[in-house]
């Protein structure tokens, strides 16, 4: 591997660990405050960091995948927001066209034909497939407004322990991340 190669993935899994910093925070205080859905979405994002975490870790070029995934993100957004900007901005002064066109100019991005890699197809090259999927399924009935969520079906003394539940596995993905990111040389 070769020193620019190293240098993107340590740049990478250090924007990882903070991100699992911030959430494993957050998913703290949203425990405390007895949020389920917001400790469920807490979770599901630690779980997506994990995946992240181990994938970018593997290997330079998975990490390289990520980062140039963040760019594929940026200007997917940007393309959105220039269509229609009087539906996103109140401040008018805000030309995302523009600033997509200078996103394009700066790096070539667009030549990436590929797609980015949703974190699902990670998961599965990395031998989680039916875990991140009882994990993901489970975190995102609660994360979202979803008929059980909304209609509450479930007992207050249930929605507790699941609550628990949520947050014990949230912390669990995350410390999962923080070892991954940890062992990397």
């Amino acid at each position: 591997m070769n020193q620019e190669d190293h240098d993107l993935q340590l740049e990478v899994l250090k924007k990882l660990k903070r991100a699992v910093e911030l959430n494993l925070s957050e998913l703290l205080q949203a425990f405390s405050q007895r949020s389920i859905g917001t400790v469920a979405w807490l979770a599901r994002n630690l779980l997506e960091l994990s995946v992240w975490a181990e994938y970018c870790k593997s290997s330079p070029e998975r990490a390289k995948t990520f980062y140039e995934d963040s760019a594929r993100d940026a200007l997917d957004l940007l393309k959105i927001l220039s269509e229609k900007p009087e539906k996103f901005a109140r401040d008018q002064t805000i030309n995302f066209r523009a600033e997509r066109e200078r996103l394009i100019e700066k790096a070539d991005f667009e030549k990436a034909a590929k797609s980015f890699l949703p974190v699902h197809e990670a998961a599965e090259k990395l031998g989680w497939k039916d875990r991140f999927i009882i994990a993901n399924k489970s975190f995102s009935k609660f994360a979202h407004p979803t008929a059980i969520a909304v209609m509450g079906l479930l007992e207050p003394e249930d929605t507790e322990q699941i609550k628990i539940k949520l947050y014990e596995d949230g912390l669990l993905f995350g410390n999962e991340a923080l070892a991954q990111i940890r062992s990397f040389k």
